[in-house]
């Protein structure tokens, strides 16, 4: 091909290689169907000149996945690759789930009104 393609991230000592315009220092993490360069279908395992990290075949794909019951209180289910968390932000509770009332933020309100 001419060129290095990173899939999965990079070894720490390559950062400085990135374009700036790269922000992400993580890596991927998840599932590809498949990578398809100008019409040519490489094989990730095979054509790979260098291996870090976990790259395999097969994906499982998540072990828990977000449902409309996973987060109490109108908390916001947020799709992790292994599992979920709660955006309870909007909410006034706290907790894994949005359901902890000992993390209730209550703002107290008073209106006067003038005779």
């Amino acid at each position: 091909m001419g060129w290095e393609l990173y899939i999965g991230g990079l070894s720490k000592n390559m950062f400085s290689n990135l374009p700036k315009l790269v922000a992400s220092r993580d890596g991927f993490q998840g599932c590809l169907a498949s990578v398809d360069l100008n019409g040519r279908l490489p094989d990730l395992i095979a054509d790979a000149l260098h291996r870090i990290g976990q790259v395999e075949r097969g994906c499982d794909g998540p072990s828990t996945t977000c449902t409309e019951e996973s987060c109490a209180n109108q908390g916001v289910c947020l799709q992790q690759w292994d599992g979920f968390t709660c955006d309870c932000t909007m909410t006034s509770y706290g907790g894994p789930v949005c359901n902890d009332q000992s993390q209730r933020q209550v703002v107290p309100l008073s209106h006067k009104v003038s005779p």
